[in-house]
């Protein structure tokens, strides 16, 4: 960038996650006069949970989406966690690719028979080192609840006063 005669330039920090990076400052006009940092530094993106982020009720047994994005560009797994409030520890769910910058991901996820009214999400990205990661976890906490299906009667069962019959189901969680 040219900033003739200024001592600062304001620099708009570009998608390139790493680590170990310096700038370098040179006269324009004499490349002999230049500068590099002495202090090494890193550049690291941010994470964002878009799904679950409210007070939502996600039955056990149906399949739901957890959707993030990532503001720059990761190389390696995002790991997805759940926790239940009450519990305290978070739990791992799976490890999926991070998606391109500033894109929605998401994740369908069945969620665990662990029935509570205080769960989270969390994501996390698994970079090599610990000074560009980043994680977020759920704004608002939701609810896990269960599920029940009616199995019996059947469809085409025919009962009859006065006949005693079993009413069957299946639950999860």
């Amino acid at each position: 960038a040219n900033v003739s005669g200024q001592s600062f330039y304001n620099w708009p920090i570009p998608d390139d996650i790493g680590y170990n990076a310096s700038i370098r400052i040179a006269d324009k006009n004499d490349s002999s006069v230049k500068d590099n940092s002495t202090n090494l530094f890193a550049i690291k993106g941010s994470m964002q949970v878009l799904a679950p982020n409210t007070n939502v009720s996600w039955t056990n047994g149906t399949a739901e989406n957890i959707t993030f994005k990532t503001s720059g560009t990761y190389t390696n797994n995002i790991d997805i966690f759940y926790r239940n409030a009450s519990g305290g520890n978070w739990i791992y769910i799976d490890s999926i690719a991070p998606g391109a910058d500033n894109v929605n991901v998401t994740y369908p996820w069945d969620p665990a028979d662990d029935i509570t009214t205080n769960a989270t999400i969390k994501v996390s990205t698994n970079e090599t080192d610990n000074r560009i990661n980043v994680n977020d976890t759920s704004n608002n906490e939701f609810r896990i609840k269960g599920k029940i299906t009616l199995t019996k009667p059947s469809p085409n069962d025919l009962w009859r006063t006065g006949q005693q019959k079993f009413i069957n189901w299946t639950s999860d969680g």
